[in-house]
């Protein structure tokens, strides 16, 4: 592509001296959500030193250097590894890698269009950089490459340290970057009999959760840790549910005074903005798998492919198993509904499977008033069938009308 002879063939170490910009319509913006969680997250993660921020380059002028000649947005799009020069240019230089599933979001705003997208550091350990860029407006167009030194991205990992540390080098214009990826915290879990503390995430909004498996239920659960501090909530007590916002969270606490996950809103979903829930943030390299078909058994047959011992898809790159144990609901639904999918996951489930006694412990289950909602199709994709990461495919292969994110299974 004659892009790439432009920014990366032609010398862009060379461009990065030049003192003018050619002219655009409309600021340009580069954002990364690390920066934000940083300041959500009381600033700094524990024991971690703010992000080193010289050397940064002005993002606006790298993306008129990469749209000239007439090339567009849809080129950027097109080319993710134009896009992860531009990136790792604009980082800091030292930067963090903050969500759980080593994602390093970025935002870019130009010339009238939104594009964002991230670098992945799941295989940074072996020299390669994952890089999706994908229009903020039209999810469906996308770009996405493995970037390792015969693209002329050098990636080496830092020895000792309490956190994996990689540097990055991109030949073609001489910035190195280095990045920190912070272990997530491991608190102290109230856990009861029969549940499994599977690991601490943090979350791309902020929120800190411990994924827990109930073996009784087969069941996966988000028990919430901590909010970030730019949320405010609300707390039902006659329904015991927690809505946050502006996130939309719905938190449910059970009879042990636990909050967890519920229900995050289905326009967040829709939207794939960072308040979409924590199915996508699980850590990569957990031992999953048994508990995936026992969670979701039958699983592999539905989808013609095989787990690995991760939980990734082997016959589909890039896709794993994304574990979602919660609803989605409108922005206005009430707190009951999120109570309705809490209750649902102690009682319905453990019924099903022969476990715990639904009769106990837990009013009104069976009579619990439904909305409009096609809560029947709601619970039953949130418990038996996860949402991958690419959600349309999985709707489809749910007969759910993706354009509404509801439906009946055919």
């Amino acid at each position: 592509m004659r892009l790439i002879g432009h920014l990366i063939g032609g010398g862009l170490g060379v461009l990065l001296l030049a003192s003018a910009a050619p002219s655009q319509e409309g600021p340009v913006q580069i954002t990364f959500n690390a920066d934000t969680l940083a300041w959500t997250l009381a600033r700094q993660p524990e024991g971690l030193a703010p992000p080193m921020m010289e050397h940064r380059v002005d993002g606006g002028w790298m993306i008129d250097r990469a749209l000239r000649d007439g090339h567009s947005i849809d080129d950027l799009i097109r080319s993710p590894r134009i896009v992860a020069s531009v990136v790792l240019a604009t980082s800091p230089l030292t930067a963090w890698v903050l969500p759980s599933e080593h994602y390093y979001y970025f935002e870019i705003q130009a010339h009238g269009r939104r594009i964002a997208g991230n670098l992945r550091f799941t295989d940074a350990g072996a020299g390669k950089l994952h890089c999706g860029v994908y229009d903020r407006d039209n999810t469906s167009f996308m770009g996405y490459a493995v970037l390792a030194e015969g693209d002329g991205l050098v990636i080496k990992s830092e020895a000792g340290g309490p956190h994996p540390v990689y540097h990055v080098r991109d030949e073609a214009t001489g910035v190195e970057r280095r990045f920190v990826v912070p272990l997530p915290h491991m608190p102290p879990a109230p856990l009861m009999p029969g549940e499994e503390l599977i690991s601490p995430v943090l979350d791309e909004s902020g929120f800190q959760f411990l994924l827990v498996y109930d073996r009784a239920c087969c069941q996966f659960k988000y028990l919430l840790t901590a909010a970030p501090l730019d949320q405010t909530h609300s707390h039902d007590g006659v329904s015991r549910v927690s809505t946050f916002e502006p996130s939309g969270f719905r938190c449910w606490r059970d009879p042990f005074g636990r909050d967890w996950l519920a229900a995050v809103t289905r326009k967040a979903v829709e939207a794939n903005t960072f308040q979409d829930g924590p199915f996508d943030q699980v850590p990569p390299h957990l031992a999953l798998r048994p508990l995936i078909l026992e969670a979701y058994p039958g699983i592999e047959a539905h989808a013609g492919d095989t787990l690995d011992e991760h939980g990734n898809w082997q016959g589909r790159t890039g896709i794993r198993v994304a574990i979602s144990p919660y609803a989605e609901v409108s922005a206005d639904a009430g707190p009951w509904a999120a109570r309705a999918r809490a209750l649902w996951a102690w009682t319905e489930s453990a019924a099903a499977r022969g476990g715990l006694d639904p009769g106990h412990g837990f009013e009104g289950a069976a009579n619990e008033t439904r909305t409009p909602l096609d809560w029947d199709s709601v619970l039953e994709r949130a418990h038996r069938w996860p949402i991958d990461h690419l959600m349309a495919e999985s709707l489809r292969v749910d007969g759910v009308d993706v354009g509404t994110g509801l439906g009946s299974p055919e």
